[in-house]
């Protein structure tokens, strides 16, 4: 159903990062889950901006704002520095994307959005 598959895309599930809590959390629980988080929605267009970006076609912003109503790109003074620095993007067709030289810093570049 709907209510399913919304409450399931809805929740953040983390494994442990080193190989012995992995195995530690396995051994005792059958998982290597260690935290379980309900995001609201803000919180999951956040992550569905970070994995949209990540990508090299990178983030529509129409239909990133028709599926969430959130603009998180177009008035962002921290994306505007970025296309400044030549880490970031706005391409002709509306889309907005890490460039190539801006990759070896991407994970500081999301971070900075979120």
């Amino acid at each position: 159903t709907s209510e399913l598959r919304e409450a399931y895309h809805s929740r953040k599930i983390a494994n442990a990062e080193d190989l012995d809590g992995y195995l530690q959390a396995v051994f005792e629980s059958g998982f290597a889950i260690v935290s379980r988080e309900t995001l609201d929605h803000a919180a999951r267009a956040r992550e569905a901006l970070i994995l949209e970006l990540r990508l090299r076609r990178g983030v529509d912003t129409a239909e990133f704002y028709a599926r969430w109503g959130i603009d998180l790109l177009s008035q962002n003074v921290t994306v505007k520095k970025d296309i400044k620095e030549g880490l970031m993007e706005k391409l002709p067709n509306g889309r907005y994307r890490i460039t190539r030289q801006g990759l070896s810093v991407a994970d500081g570049i999301l971070s900075e959005l979120v």
